[in-house]
């Protein structure tokens, strides 16, 4: 079987973690805060605070930035449902943004056709780390933007990193990710203070002054994670020429619609998602990765139209464009370890099992 994601973990990665086992120290040390200062160098964001998941860090961007009851936030309809569980989390309503039928990304036309007077923030995700035009939402929208980078690490748009194209970042490091720390996460911010802010709120209010003068959370990141991450990062560049070759194969051979890339972007190729043909409803994608696995390719499907999920459909919200992807939608085998046959595989198998 081609699995659909392999971490690249080794004798770098084990030889630091062993190192912090035998150290003694579990929790929040030295190794977190070096690899917040390594995201920083890496990202160019000013300050880099880890936290225990992806989803644990935007439900405290947002919670910084005081989203509660009453209020209404933005967030992408085509994406992993993290964003619009963390506002309902918080009391307050998503709102979700269709995306644009080329780059799957919301845009400032999508984002402003659904902001309103109480929206107080918009989060806006680089879509399987394809970079959202966060420059063109800014100069859109009056409230705080958050940039959801989780999948995105590595990738850029118009020279700066992704997780620094907004004020407000968040990062993920899940293992479907291209740098993974088995669970974890990191807010991105420019202002001290709102820096200052997530670090009280990650520890129980422990670090506020004076402490405990607000709640917090314990959303604190393990130092064998964080060690883990430092290796992780420093091999960014490799972890990214590997996808892209694989990447190129699928985009020179496969005849599917895929995911396109704004100009200026470099993309890290965390997630390669192809769209079957118009007129392919669920149960025919279905089938598709179904048989796909039965030929030894672990295929996926490839996101979820929020506004169609349970826990938002009562809503009635509508978002069309992503409905269609991502009914049509699978995701395809993609991590730094497959080989050119691999990747050959994949497409023979692909296009037998459409043709069939």
């Amino acid at each position: 079987m081609i699995p659909l994601s392999r971490n690249c973990i080794g004798p770098q990665e084990e030889a630091a973690v062993l190192d912090v086992l035998r150290s003694g120290f579990l929790v929040q040390g030295l190794q977190v805060a070096a690899f917040e200062v390594a995201i920083v160098k890496r990202t160019g964001a000013a300050h880099a605070v880890a936290v225990s998941s992806g989803t644990a860090a935007l439900h405290l961007a947002l919670w910084s930035l005081g989203v509660g009851r009453g209020d209404e936030v933005v967030v992408p309809a085509l994406t992993f449902p993290a964003p619009a569980n963390v506002v309902a989390a918080l009391g307050a309503t998503p709102i979700f943004a269709d995306v644009e039928p080329d780059t799957w990304n919301v845009s400032a036309r999508t984002v402003g056709a659904v902001m309103g007077s109480r929206t107080k923030a918009v989060v806006v995700v680089d879509q399987f780390g394809v970079p959202a035009d966060l420059p063109g939402i800014a100069r859109a929208v009056s409230v705080p933007l958050i940039e959801d980078a989780a999948c995105a690490l590595g990738s850029s748009f118009d020279g700066r990193f992704c997780g620094a194209l907004a004020p407000i970042a968040t990062l993920s490091f899940h293992p479907r990710k291209v740098v993974t720390t088995g669970e974890g996460g990191m807010v991105l911010c420019e202002g001290q203070a709102f820096a200052d802010r997530i670090v009280g709120l990650r520890n129980h209010g422990m670090a506020f002054l004076p402490p405990y003068s607000a709640p917090g959370l314990n959303y604190r990141m393990p130092e064998v994670c964080a060690a883990m991450g430092r290796v992780q990062l420093e091999r960014l560049d490799g972890f990214l020429e590997a996808r892209a070759a694989i990447a190129e194969i699928y985009a020179s051979e496969l005849e599917l619609t895929t995911q396109r890339a704004l100009p200026a972007s470099r993309v890290n190729h965390q997630t390669y998602g192809v769209l079957l043909p118009e007129g392919t409803g669920v149960s025919d994608r279905d089938r598709v990765v179904v048989n796909l696995r039965s030929r030894g390719v672990e295929a996926q499907i490839l996101s979820f139209a929020n506004n169609s999920l349970p826990a938002f459909a009562p809503a009635g919200q509508k978002a069309p464009v992503a409905e269609s992807i991502a009914a049509r939608g699978i995701a395809l085998p993609l991590h730094p370890a497959m080989s050119r046959e691999d990747a050959k595989k994949v497409v023979a198998t692909v296009r037998e099992v459409i043709e069939r």
